[in-house]
């Protein structure tokens, strides 16, 4: 057995693949978390590799076929009051681990402090970062990130070597 940082655990025979998912019905942040947490309880789906995007009203993650497969998972999201549009699954990485994406993109979006309820603007940076290997990669990105003045969250995801960072633009 091989076992991923979320103690997940993932034999030989796993069957990993990446799926995008075309979405509507996204307006908020609660509707990214929502959609999160339904994709967290589902068997097989790699809960560190789930990615909303409300901008661009997407997601992707990543999921073993042998233990759930797209239609329950887009049945999942149907019925918790969002429409999945579009989905597909990459059978392969595009790129290999040493080629890199030279962009990198970046969304602001405001948000609801639920501590303050003060309305914030955050900004959502995607990094695509080289030489990402194993986990001990991944937490050594994200405790190098997470304590900077203005971070919100990270997200390091080794399978597609990006980081996802949620910062407020006027401190970092």
């Amino acid at each position: 057995m091989y076992e991923k940082k979320s103690s997940e655990k993932f034999s030989l025979e796993s069957q990993i693949v990446k799926a995008n998912l075309s979405l509507s019905g996204l307006s908020c942040a609660s509707c990214i978390h929502s959609i999160e947490q339904v994709l967290k309880k589902l068997p097989g789906v790699l809960t560190n590799s789930i990615h909303v995007n409300l901008l661009m009203s997407n997601a992707s993650l990543e999921f073993d076929r042998s233990k759930v497969s797209m239609e329950q998972i887009k049945t999942a999201i149907n019925d918790s009051g969002y429409k999945v549009k579009d989905a597909n699954i990459e059978e392969e990485k595009s790129q290999s681990q040493n080629e890199m994406r030279e962009e990198n993109t970046e969304n602001v979006i405001s948000i609801i402090d639920s501590d303050t309820n003060q309305i914030e603007n955050v900004t959502i940076t995607m990094l695509s970062i080289d030489g990402i290997s194993c986990a001990s990669c991944i937490n050594t990105i994200e405790q190098a990130i997470r304590p900077l003045t203005g971070v919100k969250h990270i997200h390091a995801n080794l399978l597609t070597s990006e980081a996802i960072i949620k910062h407020d633009n006027n401190k970092i």
